[in-house]
């Protein structure tokens, strides 16, 4: 999509005007809610997250940021997460500990369609 946008010859003189004009655009989707961080950090041309948050922090944008309380809801789920995969390793080792009743050895036999095993 091309969007053409007259602007006053002061702000041509700019060293970019075009990318202050797109970057003045997602910060101001991302700030209202009306893009998310994934479509604000497009706009411009970001290609990971990183790089978004990067830029929202030089522009002093910090409303959006993780608080404290966000990074302590994150520590918990990773925790709750830590512990499934304790309880799967453990369980994993348990199977592998038990013996096997099996035969020591295994005969196969194949059989054509038509044949019947005798």
């Amino acid at each position: 999509m091309r969007i053409t946008v007259e602007r006053p010859n002061d702000l041509t003189q700019r060293p970019d005007p075009g990318r202050e004009a797109v970057e003045a655009l997602a910060l101001a989707g991302y700030c209202s809610g009306k893009l998310t961080s994934f479509q604000a950090g497009r706009l411009p041309g970001f290609t990971s997250r990183f790089e978004f948050e990067a830029f929202l922090k030089a522009s002093n944008i910090f409303e959006h940021a993780l608080s404290v309380g966000d990074l302590a809801e994150d520590l918990e789920t990773l925790r709750k997460l830590d512990g499934i995969a304790d309880d799967r390793r453990v369980a994993a080792a348990s199977l592998s500990s038990l013996p096997l009743n099996t035969p020591s050895s295994l005969s196969v036999r194949i059989l054509s369609p038509g044949i019947e095993a005798s």
